[in-house]
């Protein structure tokens, strides 16, 4: 039976008698930056010779916000840009295609796509030889001396006082004898004598017998104008060219002491180079003639002219290579077979007769003695006998559909309307009587390419990380964590150096016109989490100074969310002195500033200059050797050190302190007085990954030390504390090995946290002090300081919140208090996070009457920097 209760008010108070141990035992660590989809040989299409225009073709990347440029990426200096391309033209092997050197190559990369010129090469593999390991001659003899055939067997030439052996020439090349005035082939070798006087032929020669000449030539290729032209054949007993694929219409490139220029020249467009006429084993015999129209090689460089000769007897090689054009085409000698192909040149072309926007006429008597137009070539249409000149014109490339013949003429569709240029950049429809020009395309090749574009997905939303799937899953393209993928690769070492504790990450995009905004946004919704360490994947200062800001408004009591933040710079940025346009003259290697202020600046001799382009493309740099002085009108001239053979005109000069006095105070200017934010350095530093030695950025130290803070105790102090960068070896900083001890206390004593090493090359790295930027007392510049107070302030509020609100003040409620805090100074006291907390008073707020004030001392662990030892010495 219940028991009736009347109306009445209780009030119950129970209080734990054994609060929990609560302890914070994890700081989460954030990295910020940009994740990359990286693209390794994807394929971008098929060149197919003069698809699309007389110079060249456009693949398009196939993605958006491609960046493979440092002017869009910031200083990206990795050895992924500019983008690699790749020519998948022999079999399993790609050849890499350069787009360094547009003139050298005509292969170029912009942000629509690769643009790969019709003579573009790649080097065939196998086919490159260097100096130092170059066994290739080039076998020539010529001498004047008596020389015979012998009438009995009408096959072996004897020279009197030859030297064909000495001379090393092959089996294989022709032989000359001058017969009066007139330089007359007698066959080919196909033996030497030994006694280097005899040289027995492939077949008799049969033309005249027992026949005295006056002179005689071994090792060249036709007569030319009464000239027998320069050797023609390139022989190494290493090779196999057989095997390699070298074939008719590749290129090869040499170098040799004996050639002038050549060794000079033989990385440029004006390297020696002929085109590949047979292909032996051993050797090659290549075109010194100009090619004929018609031959692959139509446009390519002839060998050598008779006045660039190399001399009467066998040179040594220093260096060759075989390559092959990537986007050749055959001329179907459509134009005057004499002229230039190259525009602006006008051709003698072949007029025809319009049927509609897709159909044209050819009369057949029009193409006596030539290929006749097939499915698949390639034209083009040009006003009558009037090639458009380069400059403001595209010229619009078709291919031919179907030819068929119909009375006196060949019909020809095309698979779309034809267009034209006529003098301007505006295509216009074809008319009768305009030319036409016309290709068949001789290869089909697949171009690869390595580049990276912006990962778009979720940008500046937090992704929380607890495991490596994690990353790949928020970042990844696929399941490769690169190198080239910085937030990627920034959390795995940051998750990594923690032991595996959760961490959270943010992807901006670098593309974005702002990138401080880009990073504000990203620091906002990370204001709803409860994280710590933070670093961010760029080196921009605009961006690195949201960083002290952003941690101190978070770190307030009221936000109750202590953060500290780790930054980098780049040398390229804390070294800058002065910057602006001017030219470098090569005859007197000074550099003029037009408005600069080189002296005002304190530029000295032994500074640097970058030239770069107005995207900052780097073009070469340039030691001061004499402090700058005014010149002319307002204009700085400082003398440099530059070697080059042209003018370097209306460029950008940005000068860099190369004094390392000047260098560390400079560098040591870099901190920012703030107790919770840090900065490193090196700037970028070498390293190794996956066996490939590249440029690193210097975020990657900074992601390593974020997983650290959470991953190690916070009494634990960096300073001299060893430690790896996850998926880095061979770790070259060039701090220690660099500067002087009494420059890194300049450095330092900025408050800039130094990363050295033990020598020069190293798997570890260490912090020389690890320092915040507040260098006023110890107990702000000393990171594992800042660390523990944090960990101790968010474990006691942790302790403390479950109890706010839900009990009325009283004695009681005081003392409980004071046990919550007990049991946590004991946990933190037992895992070493500090050395020891008092709680000094808890007493309820005299104005404000539902506030508690707790006033609690903590003492806190302090590295060992400095050890003073003194030695007593004594002689007895």
């Amino acid at each position: 039976m219940t028991t009736y209760r009347g109306p009445h008010v209780a009030v119950e108070q129970v209080f734990q008698t054994s609060p929990p141990a609560v302890a914070i035992e994890s700081l989460p660590a954030v990295t910020i930056a940009t994740a990359y989809d990286v693209y390794k040989k994807e394929m971008l299409g098929t060149s197919f010779g003069n698809i699309t225009g007389y110079k060249s073709m456009l693949l398009p990347w196939g993605v958006n916000k491609v960046i493979h440029d440092q002017a869009i990426a910031g200083r990206a200096v990795y050895d992924f840009f500019p983008v690699k391309a790749y020519a998948d033209v022999f079999g399993q092997t790609e050849a890499t295609i350069s787009t360094e050197d547009a003139d050298e190559t005509n292969v170029t990369s912009d942000v629509d796509g690769l643009t790969v010129g019709r003579d573009a090469t790649v080097v065939i593999p196998g086919t490159e030889k260097v100096a130092g390991s170059c066994n290739a001659i080039i076998p020539y003899y010529r001498a004047t001396t008596e020389v015979k055939i012998f009438v009995t067997d009408k096959m072996t030439v004897v020279i009197t006082g030859g030297a064909v052996a000495s001379a090393q020439i092959k089996a294989g090349q022709k032989v000359f004898i001058l017969i009066g005035a007139t330089w007359t082939p007698v066959g080919v070798v196909a033996a030497i004598g030994s006694d280097e006087t005899k040289i027995k032929l492939v077949t008799s020669y049969d033309t005249a017998v027992d026949v005295t000449a006056t002179a005689i030539i071994v090792g060249a290729s036709i007569e030319t104008a009464g000239v027998i032209d320069c050797p023609d054949c390139l022989f190494d007993s290493d090779a196999n060219f057989i095997a390699d694929g070298v074939r008719p219409g590749d290129i090869i490139r040499i170098a040799s002491l004996a050639i002038e220029d050549s060794v000079e020249n033989y990385e440029t467009k004006d390297a020696v180079m002929a085109s590949v006429v047979s292909a032996t084993k051993n050797m090659i015999r290549f075109n010194t003639i100009a090619p004929a129209g018609g031959e692959e090689d139509y446009d390519k460089l002839t060998y050598k002219t008779s006045e660039e000769t190399v001399g009467d007897v066998t040179v040594a090689v220093y260096a060759y290579r075989v390559e092959r054009l990537l986007g050749f085409s055959r001329n179907l000698e459509y134009i005057d077979a004499n002229l230039d192909p190259n525009p602006p040149n006008n051709p003698l072309g072949i007029q025809v007769e319009l049927v509609n926007t897709t159909m044209f006429k050819i009369a057949i008597a029009d193409m006596d003695s030539k290929d006749v137009l097939a499915a698949g070539d390639v034209f083009i249409m040009c006003a009558t006998n009037a090639y458009p000149t380069e400059s403001g014109n595209t010229l619009r490339a078709n291919r031919v559909k179907s030819v068929i013949t119909s009375g006196t003429d060949y019909v020809i569709s095309t698979e779309s309307p034809i267009y034209r240029t006529s003098g301007s950049s505006t295509p216009v429809a074809y008319e009768d009587g305009d030319s036409i020009l016309a290709w068949r395309p001789e290869t089909q090749t697949d171009i690869l390419a390595d580049f990276r574009a912006v990962h778009e997905g979720e940008l500046n939303v937090v992704k929380r990380i607890a495991s490596v799937q994690d990353i790949v899953a928020a970042w990844c393209k696929d399941d490769d964590i690169d190198v080239h993928n910085d937030l990627a690769f920034m959390a795995n070492i940051a998750f990594s150096a923690s032991g595996g504790k959760v961490m959270y990450g943010v992807n901006v995009d670098v593309t974005e016109t702002s990138l401080v905004q880009q990073y504000t946004d990203a620091l906002e919704a990370l204001k709803l989490k409860d994280v710590y360490s933070h670093c961010f994947g760029t080196t921009d200062g605009g961006v690195n100074g949201l960083m002290a800001a952003y941690c101190d408004d978070q770190s307030a009591p009221y936000e109750a969310h202590e953060r500290i933040g780790v930054l980098a710079y780049d040398a390229k940025d804390a070294l800058l002195m002065a910057s602006g346009t001017g030219d470098l003259k090569f005859a007197t290697k000074k550099m003029t500033f037009d408005s600069t202020d080189l002296v005002a600046a304190g530029v000295s001799a032994g500074d640097v200059i970058d030239l770069v382009e107005s995207d900052g493309t780097f073009i070469t740099s340039v030691t001061i050797t004499e402090t700058p002085v005014q010149g002319e009108a307002t204009k700085m001239v400082a003398l440099t050190d530059y070697d080059g053979t042209v003018d370097i005109d209306g460029k950008i000069g940005r000068v860099l302190s190369g004094r390392k006095d000047d260098q560390a105070i400079r560098i040591g200017n870099l901190g920012l007085g703030n107790r919770r934010v840090s900065v490193i350095w090196p700037g970028w530093f070498l390293a190794d990954f996956n066996g490939t030695r590249m440029s690193m950025p210097p975020y990657y130290i900074a992601a390593a030390i974020c997983g650290m803070d959470s991953g190690k105790v916070v009494s634990q102090s960096f300073t001299n504390y060893s430690f790896t960068i996850p998926g880095l070896s061979n770790i070259e900083l060039n701090t220690n090995t660099y500067f002087r001890k009494a420059q890194l206390d300049e450095i330092g004593g900025g408050g800039v946290d130094i990363m050295i090493q033990d020598s020069n090359i190293t798997q570890s790295i260490k912090s020389r002090h690890d320092l915040t930027t507040n260098m006023d007392a110890v107990e702000y510049r000393e990171r594992s300081i800042a660390k523990q107070a944090d960990l101790s302030a968010k474990t006691i509020r942790n302790a403390v919140a479950p109890y706010v609100g839900k009990y009325n003040i009283t004695p009681e409620l005081i003392r409980f208090l004071g046990q919550v805090c007990t049991v946590v100074s004991s946990k933190l006291v037992k895992d070493g996070i500090i050395q020891k907390m008092s709680i000094i008073s808890i007493k309820q707020d005299e104005l404000v009457v539902d506030k508690i004030n707790f006033l609690i001392e903590i003492t806190v662990f302090v590295a060992g920097n400095y050890y003073d030892i003194t030695l007593m010495v004594k002689s007895r």
